[in-house]
Parts: structure tokens; sequence; C-alpha cells
């Protein structure tokens, strides 16, 4: 899904008990509850968002089972 480009980034690494895990991850706008970007995990379970506005945003992430 588009976003506003900016400098902010949110990394991570998704994992199931204790082991990284590929998983579905969403990125949320905190005051609006609406999507800003989907992304997946790759197979050590790092992720990325990019090019967020942490001056006028905040976010929330969420990890999604299959």
């Amino acid at each position: 899904m588009p976003h506003k480009p900016g400098v902010g980034a949110i990394f991570g690494i998704t994992s199931e008990d204790g082991v990284a895990a590929q998983k579905r991850v969403v990125l949320v706008d905190r005051s609006s509850l609406k999507i800003v970007a989907k992304t997946t995990a790759d197979e050590d379970g790092a992720y990325a968002f990019t090019g967020l506005n942490p001056d006028t945003n905040d976010y929330l992430v969420f990890a999604v089972d299959d």
C-alpha cells in the first residue's frame, strides 16, 4: 500500500517460540488505525518499513499468522 515518503524506518524480526519465522507484517497508523503498508518477513524473520514520518505519525506493527 502506498505511504508518504519520509526519513524514518522500522526494522524488526518476527519469531515464534524464540525461533525466527517468516510472517506477514502489517504497519498501521496509530491515530487512524488505517493500514499504511504490508510486507512479509524473510526466512530469517527480518522485515523493514522505510520512508516513514516519525515527526507527525505514530505506528503500530503486527505480525500475522497464516
